[in-house]
């Protein structure tokens, strides 16, 4: 609320309130797209004037700079080697509080969760609100150990081919996750 005073003579005051809630929703949501705008537009820059060996710093850089933005707990970058049948975690990004599952995510088995890579080779998003609700038993082994409650995938093509995916885990709480989440990851993929 905003309020403001006149003294209108020794013994009368005007009062004037007002209910500025939803302009400070307003302004906060302008200063969000803002600075989502700015990420998108500064990640864009960095990736096209990278040289290659600045590319993982930048990446490591990018993921922090973007699980802090959308506050979820991992964002990290899987890459598929399908000539061995496995897949590995090349980067990942954690909250302060949150346990780094990257050692733990190499040399996969990727014909352990085949529908979840044909769901990333037909351009698919994979999502899961409640991991304890989930269907496919071997996805939920692999996911329910590392502590996520909610994850969203998304794949990414390299020159039409498959390369991997990019991600974002909750572990704290339970989250569905947002079309602008979802929006940001194929943004992402993409660059």
């Amino acid at each position: 609320f905003y309020c403001s005073y006149v003294k209108k003579s020794e013994n009368e005051v005007l009062a004037v309130i007002r209910d500025i809630n939803s302009r400070k929703q307003t302004e906060l949501a302008l200063e969000n797209e803002l600075r989502f705008n700015s990420i998108i537009s500064s990640l864009s820059m960095k990736f096209i004037n990278c040289n290659e060996d600045e590319i993982d710093l930048i990446l490591n850089n990018a993921l922090s700079e973007v699980g802090k933005y959308f506050e979820v707990d991992r964002v990290y970058i899987f890459e598929f080697d399908f000539p061995n049948r496995k897949m590995n975690n090349t980067y990942e990004w954690c909250a302060s509080d949150i346990t780094p599952e990257i050692e733990n995510l190499q040399g996969m088995d990727i014909d352990l969760i085949h529908g979840f890579v044909n769901l990333m080779l037909n351009k698919k998003v994979f999502i899961i609100d409640n991991i304890k609700e989930y269907e496919d038993e071997n996805t939920r082994k692999l996911l329910e150990p590392q502590g996520i409650l909610s994850i969203i995938i998304h794949p990414i093509f390299i020159e039409n081919e498959c390369f991997g995916y990019v991600g974002f885990d909750s572990v704290k709480s339970f989250r569905k996750f947002s079309q602008k989440e979802i929006s940001f990851l194929s943004l992402f993929s993409s660059l």
